[in-house]
Formats: structure tokens, sequence, C-alpha cells
């Protein structure tokens, strides 16, 4: 399956920049946050595409319409998708967006998918096969999040804007750090491969911003937990999707504080 989920994103990835050739439309949800041609256009392939391949298991995207949460929870697999992930960033043509897919099992990410299409890079794991990333000459290595740094921590942050509230949690956790302007979950990704140490995410994001990039940290060494109580991994399926704020980590969290 994982090499089937890897095609599709790559091909949602062509979809997205064939849109972002042109002027393209933008919206403003019922949420307050931003939707492109090229974000539907993608959930519109991705959907198909697995529907296709694998009729018997449920889509749940951002760009759904809305489902009753009584059916949602009595899934036990289902695809979690996020069409484009950092829409502000395509909007901007950064660079900094991504497509992610993951499967869900028993409410937990299995497999997931992150494929950023201007770098030309996807990474990807499976529950128990390790964390991979294909480089943009199509070349495929495992990856593994780096061992904590003796000096200056590595903090992933908004490639948008750095928030008060997240540097004040720098500033109180960390003897030396610099940070990193990354968009999106290919900050997951950095963090994964070892280029980055951590990310604090004290704002607000929703589950299918989170599942592919939470398996493949998991895969390659690293997790991601609930800020409140860091003893918590992220819950799925619940009845709002919005997540709790979080911490992505290579590292454990106290050989990084």
């Amino acid at each position: 399956m994982i090499q089937k989920i890897i095609e599709i994103a790559e091909e949602a990835g062509r979809v997205v920049e064939k849109v972002a050739e042109k002027a393209f439309k933008v919206t403003i949800k019922s949420d307050n946050t931003p939707v492109t041609e090229a974000d539907l256009a993608s959930h519109n392939y991705i959907t198909k595409a697995l529907s296709d391949l694998y009729p018997d298991i449920p889509i749940l995207s951002e760009e759904s319409g809305s489902i009753d949460v009584k059916e949602r929870q009595a899934w036990k697999k289902y695809f979690l998708i996020d069409p484009i992930d950092g829409t502000k960033e395509f909007i901007k043509q950064n660079g900094q967006y991504a497509v992610l897919i993951s499967l869900m099992e028993d409410n937990r990410p299995t497999l997931g998918v992150i494929h950023a299409p201007v770098f030309k890079e996807t990474w990807y794991a499976e529950k128990g096969k390790g964390a991979f990333k294909k480089d943009p000459s199509g070349s495929v290595f495992p990856i593994k999040t780096a061992p904590a740094p003796k000096n200056e921590v590595k903090v992933a942050v908004s490639a948008s804007h750095l928030t008060k509230i997240t540097s004040e949690y720098m500033d109180r956790e960390f003897e030396s750090y610099e940070t990193h302007p990354i968009g999106s979950a290919i900050k997951f990704c950095r963090i994964a491969e070892g280029r980055v140490d951590i990310y604090p995410r004290l704002g607000p994001t929703s589950e299918w911003d989170t599942a592919a990039g939470e398996i493949i940290l998991e895969e390659s060494g690293g997790g991601i937990v609930q800020y409140e109580d860091t003893t918590k991994k992220l819950e799925y399926n619940k009845e709002n999707l919005r997540n709790p704020w979080f911490i992505a980590f290579g590292a454990p969290l106290k050989e990084l504080n």
C-alpha cells in the first residue's frame, strides 16, 4: 500500500503545481482560513484515487464536507488527508507547503506520506517499518532523528510568523537555541531527518495537519506529545477535530531542556 500512497501524494503535488502556474482563485472558509483552487483540485484527485484503489476505506479530508461524528467514530480504519498543508505558504508561493496522506487504524496513524512538491522531497513511514526520505533524484534512504544537541537547540518555527507565546516558551525552556522558519508539516520531516530538534506548536492545528507527521516522527525516533501533559500523545477522531497545543521532538524532551 505505501508505494501506491506515495504515488498518489506525488501526483497530487503535480496537480497542485499545475494550478500554481496560473492565476488561481482564493476564497475564505467559514473558519476564516483560506482555500484555493489547488486545495480543491488536490482533494478531488486524492479522494478519487484512494476510493478507486481502496473503496472500503472511508476518507476524512480537510476539504470534505462535515461527516457525522457517530459515523466516523465507528470507523476502524480510514484515510486522513490534507490536500495542501500550508495553504498560506502556497498563496505566497514560497515552496513551504505539502500534501499529507495518512492511514488511521483504531484512531492512530499507522502509515503516513508527506510530499513537498516544490522541493520534490517525499517522506514516509509505516508502523514498525521505519521512516524514509525520497530525495529529488529519486533516491530513497532511511532517516533518523538527531541526538540531543550539546549546544544550541534547533527549533522549528512557523515560516509565516513567530508568536510571542512561542518565543516565551523557547526563552524559558532552552539555555541556547536558534530558530529555523519552516512551513507546514515539513517541520516534522526536518526533525525526522535530524536537521532540527523540536517544534513547539502553541497554536491551533487540526488532526489532518499532524497524523502523517506523527507516524514519520515515531518511526524515525521522535514523537509528538501534548503541551499541557507531555505523557499524552495526540488523540484522533475526536468530536472536535482540533488538536491541543503540542510539542514535536527528535531526542527525548528531557534531553533537550
